[in-house]
């Protein structure tokens, strides 16, 4: 729930960023896009991920298991890597859109 939230909150942040990039810096609306999508989605899953490392791996530092790498590491680097693709074309596109709706 904490990184659905983080998401939603990460991107009307970075979506007033893009926009201001976009609208008033005159840049590529389809690498800002892009930009502001992959930080989006890893500032909600690092927010997620940080929930559940604070209150089940915290505790568990310099045991035999690794919290860094279980409830950080690896959460980021399986959403990058399914969600890379995804969030290309979502940047593109919601990068075109505030391009078009800025006219």
């Amino acid at each position: 729930m904490v990184g659905l939230f983080g998401l939603l909150l990460f991107g009307y942040f970075f979506g007033r960023l893009a926009a201001k990039e976009i609208i008033e810096k005159k840049k590529d609306h389809t690498w800002v896009g892009f930009k502001y999508g992959v930080l989006t989605l890893w500032s909600g899953t690092l927010s997620g991920s940080l929930v559940g490392f604070f209150q089940e791996g915290f505790h568990k530092i310099g045991m035999y298991d690794d919290p860094f790498v279980d409830y950080i590491y690896k959460p980021m680097f399986w959403v990058t890597f399914f969600g890379l693709l995804p969030v290309l074309f979502v940047g593109f596109w919601f990068g075109r859109q505030i391009k078009k709706h800025s006219k």
